[in-house]
Protein backbone atom coordinates (compact mmCIF):
# COMPACT_ATOMS: atom_id res chain seq x y z
CA UNK A 1 0.00 0.00 0.00
CA UNK A 2 2.74 2.61 1.11
CA UNK A 3 4.50 2.20 -2.52
CA UNK A 4 1.12 2.61 -4.44
CA UNK A 5 0.17 5.70 -2.96
CA UNK A 6 3.67 7.16 -2.56
CA UNK A 7 3.44 7.39 -6.81
CA UNK A 8 -0.30 7.78 -7.01
CA UNK A 9 0.44 11.13 -5.27
CA UNK A 10 3.60 11.84 -7.40
CA UNK A 11 1.79 11.55 -9.72
CA UNK A 12 -0.65 14.26 -8.86
CA UNK A 13 2.12 16.73 -8.88
CA UNK A 14 2.20 17.04 -12.54
CA UNK A 15 -1.27 17.25 -13.00
CA UNK A 16 -2.30 20.47 -14.87
CA UNK A 17 -5.67 21.93 -13.38
CA UNK A 18 -7.34 20.19 -15.83
CA UNK A 19 -10.08 17.68 -15.67
CA UNK A 20 -8.41 14.36 -15.10
CA UNK A 21 -10.84 11.98 -15.92
CA UNK A 22 -11.26 10.01 -12.74
CA UNK A 23 -14.46 9.66 -11.25
CA UNK A 24 -15.70 7.99 -7.69
CA UNK A 25 -18.44 5.48 -8.44
CA UNK A 26 -19.12 3.62 -5.26
CA UNK A 27 -20.95 0.42 -5.49
CA UNK A 28 -21.27 -3.46 -3.85
CA UNK A 29 -21.71 -5.25 -7.09
CA UNK A 30 -19.02 -6.24 -9.69
CA UNK A 31 -19.34 -4.79 -12.62
CA UNK A 32 -20.01 -7.04 -16.03
CA UNK A 33 -18.29 -4.75 -18.30
CA UNK A 34 -14.49 -2.84 -18.50
CA UNK A 35 -11.63 -3.22 -15.91
CA UNK A 36 -13.36 -5.44 -13.58
CA UNK A 37 -13.37 -8.71 -16.57
CA UNK A 38 -9.61 -8.39 -16.93
CA UNK A 39 -9.41 -9.96 -13.31
CA UNK A 40 -11.39 -13.12 -11.46
CA UNK A 41 -14.57 -11.50 -9.59
CA UNK A 42 -14.22 -12.75 -6.49
CA UNK A 43 -16.80 -15.31 -4.92
CA UNK A 44 -15.99 -14.14 -1.21
CA UNK A 45 -16.35 -11.09 0.98
CA UNK A 46 -17.76 -8.29 1.06
CA UNK A 47 -16.97 -5.98 -2.15
CA UNK A 48 -16.29 -2.15 -2.35
CA UNK A 49 -16.14 -0.81 -5.57
CA UNK A 50 -14.72 2.80 -5.60
CA UNK A 51 -13.39 3.72 -9.15
CA UNK A 52 -14.57 2.21 -12.09
CA UNK A 53 -13.33 4.28 -14.53
CA UNK A 54 -12.24 3.21 -18.31
CA UNK A 55 -8.57 3.70 -17.60
CA UNK A 56 -8.67 2.64 -13.85
CA UNK A 57 -10.90 0.17 -11.47
CA UNK A 58 -10.21 0.05 -7.96
CA UNK A 59 -12.06 -2.39 -5.00
CA UNK A 60 -11.67 -3.41 -1.85
CA UNK A 61 -13.05 -6.74 -0.91
CA UNK A 62 -13.60 -7.47 2.91
CA UNK A 63 -14.51 -10.14 5.24
CA UNK A 64 -12.07 -12.35 2.97
CA UNK A 65 -8.80 -14.67 4.66
CA UNK A 66 -5.33 -15.22 3.82
CA UNK A 67 -6.34 -18.87 1.95
CA UNK A 68 -8.70 -16.58 -0.47
CA UNK A 69 -6.27 -13.71 -0.83
CA UNK A 70 -3.79 -16.42 -1.96
CA UNK A 71 -6.17 -18.66 -4.37
CA UNK A 72 -6.94 -15.32 -5.95
CA UNK A 73 -3.62 -13.92 -6.71
CA UNK A 74 -2.99 -17.50 -8.30
CA UNK A 75 -6.03 -17.11 -10.49
CA UNK A 76 -4.73 -13.49 -11.62
CA UNK A 77 -1.63 -14.91 -12.74
CA UNK A 78 -2.82 -17.78 -14.67
CA UNK A 79 -4.49 -15.04 -16.46
CA UNK A 80 -1.51 -13.60 -17.47
CA UNK A 81 -0.57 -10.99 -14.91
CA UNK A 82 3.46 -11.97 -14.65
CA UNK A 83 5.21 -9.38 -17.21
CA UNK A 84 7.57 -7.05 -14.82
CA UNK A 85 6.30 -8.31 -11.46
CA UNK A 86 7.24 -6.39 -8.17
CA UNK A 87 6.19 -8.44 -5.22
CA UNK A 88 7.19 -6.99 -1.92
CA UNK A 89 5.08 -8.13 1.68
CA UNK A 90 1.40 -8.29 1.53
CA UNK A 91 1.63 -6.62 -2.42
CA UNK A 92 1.59 -7.89 -5.80
CA UNK A 93 2.39 -5.67 -8.71
CA UNK A 94 2.63 -7.38 -12.63
CA UNK A 95 1.53 -6.63 -16.38
CA UNK A 96 -0.30 -8.85 -18.43
CA UNK A 97 0.76 -8.93 -22.24
CA UNK A 98 -1.69 -6.52 -23.63
CA UNK A 99 0.09 -4.22 -21.25
CA UNK A 100 -3.26 -4.03 -18.65
CA UNK A 101 -1.75 -3.76 -14.85
CA UNK A 102 -2.72 -5.17 -11.92
CA UNK A 103 -1.99 -4.53 -8.21
CA UNK A 104 -3.37 -6.36 -5.19
CA UNK A 105 -2.70 -6.03 -1.36
CA UNK A 106 -3.33 -8.43 0.58
CA UNK A 107 -4.32 -8.10 4.71
CA UNK A 108 -5.03 -10.96 6.54
CA UNK A 109 -9.43 -10.50 6.33
CA UNK A 110 -9.23 -8.26 3.12
CA UNK A 111 -8.03 -7.33 -0.31
CA UNK A 112 -7.65 -4.07 -2.24
CA UNK A 113 -7.16 -4.51 -5.90
CA UNK A 114 -6.27 -1.80 -8.35
CA UNK A 115 -6.71 -2.11 -12.36
CA UNK A 116 -4.85 -0.10 -14.88
CA UNK A 117 -5.82 -0.02 -18.62
CA UNK A 118 -2.07 0.25 -20.96
CA UNK A 119 -1.22 3.57 -21.65
CA UNK A 120 -1.52 4.66 -25.02
CA UNK A 121 1.11 5.89 -26.56
CA UNK A 122 2.11 7.85 -29.80
CA UNK A 123 5.05 9.15 -31.69
CA UNK A 124 7.60 10.48 -29.10
CA UNK A 125 8.10 14.58 -29.71
CA UNK A 126 10.93 15.49 -27.59
CA UNK A 127 10.69 18.50 -26.04
CA UNK A 128 12.19 22.24 -26.99
CA UNK A 129 13.27 25.21 -25.32
CA UNK A 130 16.21 24.76 -22.34
CA UNK A 131 14.63 21.36 -21.45
CA UNK A 132 14.83 19.40 -24.46
CA UNK A 133 18.58 20.71 -24.86
CA UNK A 134 19.27 19.85 -21.36
CA UNK A 135 18.07 15.95 -21.10
CA UNK A 136 19.43 13.67 -23.71
CA UNK A 137 16.73 11.92 -25.97
CA UNK A 138 16.09 8.31 -25.92
CA UNK A 139 16.37 5.56 -27.76
CA UNK A 140 12.81 5.39 -28.93
CA UNK A 141 10.26 7.01 -31.31
CA UNK A 142 7.28 5.82 -28.73
CA UNK A 143 5.86 8.09 -26.32
CA UNK A 144 3.21 10.71 -24.33
CA UNK A 145 3.81 14.28 -23.53
CA UNK A 146 1.82 15.10 -20.02
CA UNK A 147 2.93 18.50 -20.01
CA UNK A 148 6.11 20.32 -21.02
CA UNK A 149 7.45 24.00 -20.44
CA UNK A 150 10.66 25.82 -21.66
CA UNK A 151 12.60 24.83 -18.64
CA UNK A 152 10.92 21.48 -17.72
CA UNK A 153 8.59 18.35 -19.22
CA UNK A 154 7.00 15.56 -17.80
CA UNK A 155 6.42 12.64 -20.38
CA UNK A 156 6.33 8.74 -21.06
CA UNK A 157 8.64 6.78 -22.87
CA UNK A 158 7.55 3.24 -24.63
CA UNK A 159 10.14 0.77 -26.16
CA UNK A 160 12.53 1.02 -23.30
CA UNK A 161 13.34 -2.56 -21.56
CA UNK A 162 15.47 -2.84 -18.57
CA UNK A 163 18.82 -2.54 -20.68
CA UNK A 164 17.91 0.80 -22.21
CA UNK A 165 16.27 2.02 -19.46
CA UNK A 166 19.70 1.04 -17.37
CA UNK A 167 21.64 2.74 -20.85
CA UNK A 168 19.76 5.51 -20.55
CA UNK A 169 20.75 6.36 -16.78
CA UNK A 170 24.32 5.78 -18.30
CA UNK A 171 23.86 8.85 -20.65
CA UNK A 172 21.81 11.53 -18.36
CA UNK A 173 24.92 10.79 -15.52
CA UNK A 174 27.28 11.73 -17.98
CA UNK A 175 25.56 14.62 -18.96
CA UNK A 176 25.56 16.19 -16.24
CA UNK A 177 22.76 14.85 -14.24
CA UNK A 178 24.69 13.04 -11.44
CA UNK A 179 24.88 15.64 -8.34
CA UNK A 180 23.20 14.02 -5.30
CA UNK A 181 22.02 11.12 -7.28
CA UNK A 182 19.51 8.54 -5.82
CA UNK A 183 19.26 5.16 -7.82
CA UNK A 184 17.27 1.98 -7.20
CA UNK A 185 16.37 -0.57 -9.33
CA UNK A 186 13.78 1.26 -10.71
CA UNK A 187 14.23 4.62 -10.62
CA UNK A 188 17.28 7.24 -10.85
CA UNK A 189 16.97 10.78 -9.52
CA UNK A 190 19.80 13.87 -9.63
CA UNK A 191 20.93 17.33 -10.59
CA UNK A 192 23.07 18.63 -12.31
CA UNK A 193 25.34 21.93 -11.89
CA UNK A 194 22.30 24.54 -12.55
CA UNK A 195 20.23 23.00 -10.19
CA UNK A 196 18.11 21.31 -12.82
CA UNK A 197 16.57 18.05 -10.87
CA UNK A 198 16.15 15.08 -13.29
CA UNK A 199 13.95 11.67 -12.18
CA UNK A 200 13.73 8.51 -14.53
CA UNK A 201 11.29 5.56 -13.62
CA UNK A 202 11.18 2.26 -14.76
CA UNK A 203 7.13 2.14 -14.78
CA UNK A 204 6.58 -1.64 -16.36
CA UNK A 205 5.39 -2.65 -19.66
CA UNK A 206 8.98 -1.34 -21.12
CA UNK A 207 7.72 2.26 -19.95
CA UNK A 208 9.53 4.70 -18.66
CA UNK A 209 9.29 8.61 -16.98
CA UNK A 210 11.22 11.50 -17.77
CA UNK A 211 10.69 14.34 -15.78
CA UNK A 212 12.88 17.46 -15.70
CA UNK A 213 12.44 20.83 -12.96
CA UNK A 214 13.97 23.64 -12.95
CA UNK A 215 15.68 25.02 -10.41
CA UNK A 216 13.47 26.37 -7.48
CA UNK A 217 15.67 29.14 -6.77
CA UNK A 218 14.51 30.47 -10.78
CA UNK A 219 10.92 29.51 -9.97
CA UNK A 220 10.70 31.26 -6.90
CA UNK A 221 12.75 33.95 -6.96
CA UNK A 222 14.25 35.26 -3.72
CA UNK A 223 13.42 39.32 -4.59
CA UNK A 224 10.02 38.92 -5.15
CA UNK A 225 7.84 41.52 -6.82
CA UNK A 226 6.80 44.92 -5.62
CA UNK A 227 2.84 43.89 -6.73
CA UNK A 228 0.74 42.29 -3.76
CA UNK A 229 -0.51 39.15 -5.19
CA UNK A 230 -3.99 39.15 -3.43
CA UNK A 231 -7.17 36.84 -4.07
CA UNK A 232 -9.97 38.32 -6.22
CA UNK A 233 -12.45 40.30 -4.21
CA UNK A 234 -15.73 39.67 -4.28
CA UNK A 235 -18.29 42.90 -5.54
CA UNK A 236 -21.34 43.31 -3.48
CA UNK A 237 -23.63 41.61 -6.67
CA UNK A 238 -21.58 38.41 -5.60
CA UNK A 239 -22.11 38.52 -2.02
CA UNK A 240 -26.15 39.29 -2.41
CA UNK A 241 -26.02 36.00 -4.87
CA UNK A 242 -24.54 33.81 -2.32
CA UNK A 243 -26.53 35.05 0.76
CA UNK A 244 -29.82 34.31 -1.44
CA UNK A 245 -28.81 30.47 -2.14
CA UNK A 246 -28.35 31.45 -6.01
CA UNK A 247 -27.27 28.39 -7.99
CA UNK A 248 -23.80 28.22 -9.51
CA UNK A 249 -24.19 27.23 -13.22
CA UNK A 250 -23.52 23.66 -13.90
CA UNK A 251 -20.84 24.05 -16.83
CA UNK A 252 -17.91 26.24 -15.34
CA UNK A 253 -17.63 30.17 -16.63
CA UNK A 254 -13.99 31.36 -17.78
CA UNK A 255 -13.13 34.74 -17.11
CA UNK A 256 -11.87 36.23 -20.49
CA UNK A 257 -8.22 36.31 -20.44
CA UNK A 258 -8.67 40.57 -20.94
CA UNK A 259 -10.07 40.29 -17.40
CA UNK A 260 -7.50 38.05 -15.89
CA UNK A 261 -5.26 40.00 -13.78
CA UNK A 262 -1.35 38.50 -13.61
CA UNK A 263 -1.08 39.12 -9.88
CA UNK A 264 -3.69 37.81 -8.68
CA UNK A 265 -5.13 33.86 -7.50
CA UNK A 266 -8.99 33.23 -7.64
CA UNK A 267 -10.25 31.86 -4.91
CA UNK A 268 -11.44 28.43 -6.03
CA UNK A 269 -7.71 27.79 -7.70
CA UNK A 270 -6.25 29.00 -4.57
CA UNK A 271 -9.26 26.30 -2.67
CA UNK A 272 -7.90 23.41 -4.94
CA UNK A 273 -4.29 23.66 -5.14
CA UNK A 274 -4.63 24.05 -0.78
CA UNK A 275 -7.17 20.79 -0.78
CA UNK A 276 -3.94 19.16 -2.56
CA UNK A 277 -1.60 19.95 -0.10
CA UNK A 278 -3.89 19.29 2.76
CA UNK A 279 -4.19 15.62 1.26
CA UNK A 280 -0.29 15.04 1.24
CA UNK A 281 -0.07 16.40 4.80
CA UNK A 282 -2.25 13.82 5.92
CA UNK A 283 -0.83 10.66 3.86
CA UNK A 284 2.36 11.86 5.55
CA UNK A 285 0.96 11.41 8.54
CA UNK A 286 -0.36 8.14 8.05
CA UNK A 287 3.06 7.15 6.58
CA UNK A 288 4.47 7.66 9.85
CA UNK A 289 1.98 5.25 11.58
CA UNK A 290 2.02 2.71 8.92
CA UNK A 291 2.66 -0.77 9.86
CA UNK A 292 1.90 -3.21 7.11
CA UNK A 293 1.00 -6.15 10.32
CA UNK A 294 -1.64 -3.81 11.57
CA UNK A 295 -5.04 -4.24 9.67
CA UNK A 296 -7.05 -1.80 11.55
CA UNK A 297 -5.02 1.02 9.62
CA UNK A 298 -7.43 -0.17 6.31
CA UNK A 299 -10.05 1.48 6.87
CA UNK A 300 -7.75 4.83 7.27
CA UNK A 301 -6.69 3.82 3.59
CA UNK A 302 -9.79 3.38 2.18
CA UNK A 303 -10.79 7.00 3.92
CA UNK A 304 -7.51 8.50 2.39
CA UNK A 305 -9.40 6.95 -0.85
CA UNK A 306 -12.56 9.05 -0.62
CA UNK A 307 -10.73 12.38 0.30
CA UNK A 308 -8.84 11.78 -2.78
CA UNK A 309 -11.43 11.45 -5.08
CA UNK A 310 -13.15 14.99 -3.39
CA UNK A 311 -9.79 16.85 -3.89
CA UNK A 312 -9.59 15.27 -8.01
CA UNK A 313 -13.05 16.92 -8.10
CA UNK A 314 -11.64 20.35 -6.91
CA UNK A 315 -8.92 19.82 -9.64
CA UNK A 316 -11.88 18.97 -12.13
CA UNK A 317 -13.93 22.29 -11.33
CA UNK A 318 -11.04 24.68 -12.03
CA UNK A 319 -10.69 26.90 -15.11
CA UNK A 320 -9.29 24.88 -18.25
CA UNK A 321 -8.26 27.80 -20.25
CA UNK A 322 -5.22 28.90 -18.11
CA UNK A 323 -3.80 30.44 -15.00
CA UNK A 324 -2.45 33.42 -14.34
CA UNK A 325 0.69 33.92 -13.52
CA UNK A 326 0.50 34.26 -9.88
CA UNK A 327 -1.12 30.89 -9.37
CA UNK A 328 0.90 29.19 -11.53
CA UNK A 329 3.78 30.03 -9.21
CA UNK A 330 1.51 29.52 -6.71
CA UNK A 331 0.52 26.04 -8.29
CA UNK A 332 4.67 24.95 -8.53
CA UNK A 333 5.60 26.13 -5.27
CA UNK A 334 3.19 23.91 -3.71
CA UNK A 335 3.74 21.39 -6.33
CA UNK A 336 7.58 21.30 -5.63
CA UNK A 337 7.11 21.38 -1.57
CA UNK A 338 4.30 18.52 -1.69
CA UNK A 339 7.10 16.15 -3.91
CA UNK A 340 9.67 16.69 -1.39
CA UNK A 341 7.41 16.10 1.26
CA UNK A 342 6.31 12.65 -0.69
CA UNK A 343 10.12 11.95 -1.29
CA UNK A 344 10.73 12.43 2.19
CA UNK A 345 7.70 10.26 3.58
CA UNK A 346 8.63 7.46 1.15
CA UNK A 347 11.76 7.38 2.84
CA UNK A 348 10.10 5.42 6.12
Amino acid sequence: MKKVLALVLICFTVLSVTACGLVKKTSDEWPSSGLATKIPKPTKGIIRVIIDDSDKFTATIEKTDSDFNRNYLSECISMGYEVDVKEKGSSYKAFNNEGYMIEIYSFSNSMHIDVEAPIKLGTLRWPGGIAGSLVPKPDSELGKTEWEHDESFFLKVGNMNREKFNAYIEQCSESGFCIDYERDDDWYRAENEEGYSLSIEYEGFEIISIRLECPENEMFPTDPPETEIETAPQTEEQISDFETGWDEPSESVSIPEDDKDDNTIRPEIKEAIDSYEAFVDEYCEFMERYDSSDTSLLSEYLELINKESEMLKKFEEIDQNGMTNAEALYYNEVSLRCSQKLLAASAH
